[in-house]
C-alpha cells in the first residue's frame, strides 16, 4: 500500500511512464506538434501530456484514504475535457475570432 505522502511521486512517476510509452503511437496517429509557423521546436513533438496526467489522476484515486464516489461530476468533467482536447490535437482546431 503506498502511503498518502508518496501519492504524488506516484503520480508523477505514472505520468511520465504514460507520456514515455504514448510517443510513437502518438506520431502513429498523428496526435503531434508540427513544426513551422510559429512553432520554435527542433522536432515533431507528441500531445500526450494531457493523456499522462489523466492517467495519473485516476490510477492514484484508488489509494486515497477516502472515498470519492461523491466526486463523479468532477469524473465527468476531466473525462469531457479530456475527449475535446485529444480531438482538438488531432485535428488542430482553430479558435474563431
Amino acid at each position: 500500500m503506498i502511503t498518502t505522502p508518496l501519492l504524488p511521486l506516484f503520480a508523477l512517476f505514472i505520468s511520465s511512464l504514460v507520456i514515455y510509452l504514448l510517443r510513437w503511437p502518438a506520431a502513429y496517429f498523428g496526435l503531434t506538434d508540427k513544426l513551422g509557423g510559429r512553432k520554435k521546436h527542433q522536432s515533431i513533438i507528441p500531445l500526450t501530456g494531457g493523456l499522462g496526467v489523466f492517467a495519473s489522476f485516476f490510477l492514484v484515486q484508488g489509494w486515497l484514504p477516502f472515498s470519492l464516489e461523491a466526486f463523479w461530476p468532477l469524473y465527468l468533467g476531466l473525462i469531457l475535457l479530456l475527449v475535446c482536447g485529444v480531438i482538438d490535437d488531432a485535428r488542430d482546431m482553430k479558435s474563431t475570432s
